[in-house]
């Protein structure tokens, strides 16, 4: 397993550190980033497991995004 530190290197440890989003290449803080795991089924020879980093506004654009049920309760 790979953590985001890792991936990162060294830049990992600052929290101005940015990464580019695969989707679209803009340059995103790390801690704002999403981490989307992709995990084919057992079943499945033809693809394999993937990670990828993107900006919210991508995983929003992937139908991907839900807002937590505090944020929907304090908006009515």
């Amino acid at each position: 397993m790979t953590s985001l530190g890792t991936v990162m290197g060294d830049r990992s440890a600052h929290s101005t550190a940015e990464r580019e989003c695969y989707r679209c290449d803009r340059d995103v803080a790390t801690d704002e980033l999403f981490r989307v795991v992709v995990q084919p089924p057992a079943s499945s020879e033809r693809f394999a497991a993937a990670t990828r980093f993107c900006c919210a506004d991508c995983v929003a654009g992937m139908g991907m995004l839900e807002f937590a049920d505090r944020v929907v309760d304090s908006n009515g």
